[in-house]
């Protein structure tokens, strides 16, 4: 994408499986990468599930996602934005747009979305890091977020109150902000 644009190196940002393309793309052509904003992310994902989620899953998959996509939208948000539900329920919970055979591919994958690991390479990631999480994130824990930080050398981690897994959607001029100054901080104007 960066060749066909013409771009040379850029900043990152991506939230999600998106920060998870951000470190793979900083890990396989780390010189086109100035830095990486990670939103709500993680490594490894599977990893500790519960049996009986295991199970859950095998019964309603389609039950299971969509509590974990409902856990991935603060309780304010819900509260005072719900149209951010409305339109998060519109990308997957639509048959013919997330399909049974999309999720089951995605959880059989070692290098899908949920089985992705790259825990032993974070180390390697040089280019400066901020991870963004938010405080009620049930689709990305804290806890995953606050892995990569301890894991990707420099990195800091911000956690955010009122914020799940959408910061960008939840509180956009927070994020705004965040990245105008990220941006300032590791590619400040000539």
């Amino acid at each position: 994408i960066l060749d066909d644009a013409g771009i040379d190196r850029a900043i990152l940002v991506g939230n999600s499986i998106g920060g998870m393309i951000a470190m793979q793309t900083s890990l396989d052509a780390p010189d086109r990468v100035i830095g990486n904003l990670i939103l709500s992310s993680g490594t490894n994902l599977a990893a500790g599930t519960p049996p009986e989620v295991a199970e859950a899953m095998q019964q309603d998959w389609r039950g299971v996602f969509s509590g974990l996509l409902d856990a991935a939208i603060s309780a304010k948000s819900k509260a005072e934005r719900p149209e951010i539900l409305t339109y998060a329920d519109g990308c997957f919970r639509v048959d013919d747009n997330f399909t049974e055979k999309v999720f089951w591919a995605s959880m059989a994958d070692p290098e899908g979305v949920f089985n992705w690991n790259i825990s032993e390479r974070l180390k390697d990631i040089q280019a400066p890091t901020l991870i963004i999480a938010g405080e009620e994130d049930g689709a990305t824990t804290p806890e995953q977020n606050q892995f990569l930080a301890d894991n990707i050398p420099g990195a800091e981690i911000r956690f955010h109150k009122d914020i799940a897994h959408f910061c960008q959607l939840e509180n956009p001029n927070l994020f705004n902000t965040i990245l105008r100054g990220f941006v300032g901080k590791i590619a400040p104007s000539s």
